[in-house]
C-alpha cells in the first residue's frame, strides 16, 4: 500500500508560496479607484511569471495610527513555484509590492513568502504613475523601477 507521500513523488513539487494582500482602501479609508484593474494586473503578472494564481476575498482589520481599528475588504492573490522560479522572480515581486504600496498610498503592502509575513514599504517613484488599467504598462513600470533602484535594494 502506498503512503500519502508516495502518491506525489513523481510530481514536481512547488515548494515556495507567495501571497500578496491587496487592500481595497487607501490608508485614509477611501476606496481605491481602479482597484479591479489593479487586481487584474497583479493576477496577470503572477500567472505570467508562475503559471497560475489563485485569488480570494478576505476581510482585514488593522490598527490605524490614531489607535482606532480599521476594517477593509482585501484580495489575497497567491502563487506557488519551485526554487528556481523563486530565485528568478523574488526581486521582481518585491519591486511590484513596493510600487503598489506607493501607488495605493499605503503605509505598506502585506506579502507572505513561505508562511513568513512581511510588510513591504512604498518605493520612491520618480516617474509618472502608470495606467493601472493596462497590465503591460504596469509590468514595464515595475521593470523600470527595478532597474533604477537595483543599487538601493
Amino acid at each position: 500500500m502506498k503512503s500519502a507521500d508516495d502518491w506525489f513523488k513523481e510530481e514536481t513539487p512547488l515548494t515556495h508560496r507567495f501571497a500578496i494582500y491587496l487592500p481595497s482602501c487607501q490608508k485614509d479609508g477611501k476606496s481605491i479607484d481602479g482597484f479591479e484593474a489593479l487586481a487584474d494586473s497583479t493576477s496577470r503578472m503572477l500567472c505570467e511569471r508562475f503559471g497560475g494564481v489563485t485569488g480570494y476575498p478576505a476581510k482585514g482589520l488593522y490598527q490605524r495610527e490614531s489607535g482606532t481599528p480599521q476594517s477593509e475588504e482585501i484580495l489575497v492573490l497567491e502563487s506557488f513555484c519551485d526554487s528556481e522560479g523563486w530565485e528568478r522572480e523574488s526581486a521582481f515581486l518585491h519591486a511590484w509590492a513596493r510600487v503598489l504600496s506607493a501607488l495605493l498610498h499605503q503605509e505598506s503592502i502585506a506579502c507572505s513568502m513561505d508562511g513568513n509575513m512581511s510588510f513591504v514599504l512604498p518605493g520612491r517613484l520618480q516617474a509618472d504613475e502608470p495606467d493601472m488599467n493596462h497590465p503591460d504598462a504596469m509590468m514595464r513600470f515595475v521593470t523600470d523601477y527595478m532597474n533604477d533602484h537595483e543599487a538601493d535594494e
